[in-house]
């Protein structure tokens, strides 16, 4: 089941993707029927402006929806413990682009990371960290240790992870 639309209309000269680039908002007018109804200017290379109007609120979101790199409820790696999930997303018009909602350590503690950022941090977590425990107890047998308890494991990413390479 698709997601239900917002009620609110996008704002005017807010950034939405179109055509394979963010393009602004020119105008919004409301329509009995189909709700919003948008004129997006998108500057084609060489200088050309070409004008898209009639286009539907239904169709920015599913433009919005292709743009995105991640799902709501996909897990991703930011750091050294376990992969946390995308608890949900709004989009950024002043900037174009997602704000995603990720899941803390503890109930409550979420935090708020653009798109770029999350994406950048996805393979420097699994190049440094590995995939958490499960990597450093790996590399712990290789090192010929013999205990993979808590505190080892803090004293191990305390000084850097010096052997956690993307296993």
């Amino acid at each position: 089941m698709p997601p239900a639309l917002p009620l609110k209309p996008c704002p005017v000269g807010g950034l939405v993707p179109w055509m394979g680039a963010l393009c602004p908002i020119r105008s919004a007018k409301e329509h009995p029927t189909l709700g919003w109804l948008y004129r997006i200017d998108e500057q084609r290379e060489g200088g050309a402006l070409v004008c898209w109007c009639n286009i539907t609120q239904q169709e920015i979101v599913a433009a919005m929806n292709a743009w995105a790199k991640f799902k709501v409820g996909q897990a991703v790696h930011i750091g050294a413990f376990s992969p946390r999930h995308i608890r949900g997303r709004t989009w950024d018009f002043r900037r174009g682009t997602f704000l995603y909602i990720i899941e803390g350590n503890r109930e409550g503690r979420e935090e708020w990371m653009d798109e770029e950022g999350l994406g950048k941090l996805q393979p420097e977590a699994k190049q440094k960290y590995g995939r958490g425990r499960g990597a450093l107890a790996q590399t712990l047998a290789r090192e010929g240790s013999t205990t993979s308890s808590f505190a080892t494991y803090n004293r191990h990413m305390r000084s850097g992870c010096p052997n956690i390479i993307g296993t």
